[in-house]
């Protein structure tokens, strides 16, 4: 499989909600298995699709967003061409709390509206790798690109300019723009995968296996 390393950096004060709050926050941050803060996956991948969908049929044809992505409806991971790693801070990264209220006609706090939410600062960098099948054709790779280097805000409040962003890729220099322009509607009429004479066709479906692994020690161990 091959991997593409991505940064997302913050222009602006990040909500990425869990859905789950505590006694003293009422949402708290998405963390991962190591406590680190993250973007999920899925949050970047629907927003992602959503950028492209929204692009004209006459330059990006949604045949190829749903051959890219698959189809609505199916397993999230089932059909997709790529796999997508959850965008990860650093460990010590700073969290704030951000505390708001709904103001009445009057401009008075209305009762019990009070609400704290957990934050990333401005200038959070969150990495992650995006893994796609070897044999994605050209166009679908920079389709895939575009998606990612047109993300300009993630996380909730993106209305109010919460979450603000922008992303790079590694060893990828062309602009969003250069990325559109380059890209030939008429070449996503043949295959997502190329075939390759002599290679075994291996299919990607994205899905994360499990395994249980036991060793058994025949000397001692120290």
């Amino acid at each position: 499989m091959n991997k593409i390393s991505y940064t997302l950096t913050l222009t602006a004060d990040g909500e990425p909600a869990s859905g789950l709050g505590s006694g003293l926050t009422d949402a708290l941050l998405p963390r991962n298995a190591q406590g680190q803060v993250i973007f999920p996956a899925t949050h970047l991948k629907g927003i992602i699709r959503e950028n492209l969908s929204i692009l004209p049929d006459e330059i990006v044809p949604g045949s190829a967003v749903a051959k890219l992505f698959g189809q609505e409806g199916s397993d999230p991971e089932g059909s997709a061409l790529f796999h997508l790693d959850d965008a990860a801070a650093p460990a010590d990264t700073a969290v704030i709390t951000i505390t708001r209220t709904r103001l009445s006609t009057f401009g008075v706090a209305e009762n019990q509206t009070l609400r704290s939410s957990e934050a990333v600062a401005c200038n959070t960098e969150f990495t992650g790798t995006i893994t796609h099948h070897p044999s994605l054709a050209r166009p679908f790779i920079d389709l895939l690109k575009l998606g990612f280097l047109s993300l300009f805000a993630v996380g909730g409040g993106r209305s109010r300019g919460a979450g603000a962003c922008y992303v790079t890729l590694d060893s990828e220099t062309r602009t969003p723009g250069e990325l559109l322009k380059s890209l030939d509607p008429t070449a996503f009429n043949g295959p997502a995968l190329e075939r390759t004479p002599g290679r075994i066709q291996v299919k990607f479906s994205g899905r994360r296996t499990l395994l249980k692994l036991e060793f058994t020690a025949t000397g001692p161990v120290c």
